[in-house]
């Protein structure tokens, strides 16, 4: 298995975690903010917009740490 699988693997897992973690509490969430279900949908969504992010981020950085090993630069993470 590869990195790359094994990182895509567990930031799969993760996502599917969040999410059903934050599924049953939406009606709890809309009952105690009194939020309509129009209202509490971002709230479902948001988590896909953090995770999103997250991957962007941690993609950028390794795009620049192959970049610096490209230029025979010593890594910052090792």
């Amino acid at each position: 298995m590869t990195r790359l699988t094994a990182y895509v693997s567990a930031l799969v897992a993760l996502d599917l975690a969040l999410f059903s973690a934050i599924v049953p509490l939406l009606p709890q969430l809309s009952d105690r903010l009194d939020l309509t279900k129009v209202q509490s949908g971002p709230h479902a969504g948001d988590r896909t917009a953090y995770a999103l992010l997250a991957v962007l981020s941690f993609g950028a950085a390794a795009a620049i740490g192959h970049l610096a090993r490209g230029m025979r630069a010593e890594p910052t993470i090792p």
